[in-house]
């Protein structure tokens, strides 16, 4: 007799001479007939693994990799002996990783390099997520969900990341002067428009001075003598 102690968060299933049951145990301490039935745990609270690299190559035939891929995810219990018997005892790497690697290449087989590293790269993740979660949704029923996934930007040959770096410069000095051609026309704008209001002022002290001399004028004219 053998005998197993389940954690929290974890589910066991049960194999008799090799054949999945369709019992399952709760965390704590079960007993087990040794070499007749074997177990297998699950991990039934979200879980968060790294991928290994994923190589592709885009439409012009640049060979890239995708490193340090991140995925949340979490199994459903009552799912779980259905993808098993479907899938085997790893499951996840059938209906989540191995869909995920799938689904990358083919993004990147049909994008350029511009359009993977930088026109395109935060569409990557939505395109890829909403497939994989449409094939588990077909394939294993919603047993599995993906709750976050995250894929940073590819490793890109060194003379491509390069030029990269020289266009990012040229952006940048471009945005530089852009700013400053900005800031000289808005210079320019405040600079007449103090004219316009020094011409306003001195018209309007001019038209002052010669009504205070006309009034003068009159007032001479209409004195006794």
């Amino acid at each position: 007799m053998g005998t197993t102690l389940l954690r929290k968060a974890m589910s066991e299933f049960y194999f008799r001479f090799g054949a999945l049951q369709d019992s399952v145990t709760e965390p704590g301490i079960h007993f087990r007939q040794a070499f007749v039935t074997t177990t297998k745990s699950v991990l039934i609270r979200p879980e968060e693994l790294r991928m290994p690299a994923v190589e592709v190559v885009t439409k012009d035939g640049i060979e890239i990799r995708f490193n340090k891929i991140g995925v949340l995810s979490r199994t459903q219990k009552d799912k779980v002996i259905p993808m098993m018997k479907k899938f085997g005892g790893d499951f996840k790497k059938v209906l989540i990783y191995d869909r995920i690697k799938e689904d990358l290449r083919i993004f990147c087989a049909s994008k350029t390099i511009d359009e993977v590293y930088n026109e395109q790269f935060l569409q990557i993740v939505d395109a890829v997520k909403s497939d994989v979660e449409a094939q588990i949704k077909r394939l294993g029923e919603n047993g599995v969900e993906i709750l976050n996934l995250v894929i940073p930007k590819p490793d890109i040959p060194q003379d491509i990341a390069q030029n990269y770096k020289q266009v990012k410069v040229q952006w940048t000095e471009q945005l530089v002067a852009k700013q400053q051609k900005v800031t000289e026309e808005i210079k320019k704008k405040l600079e007449l428009l103090k004219a316009v209001a020094d011409a306003e002022r001195q018209k309007e002290v001019l038209e002052i001075t010669i009504l205070q001399k006309s009034l003068k004028a009159k007032v001479k004219g209409t004195s006794p003598r």
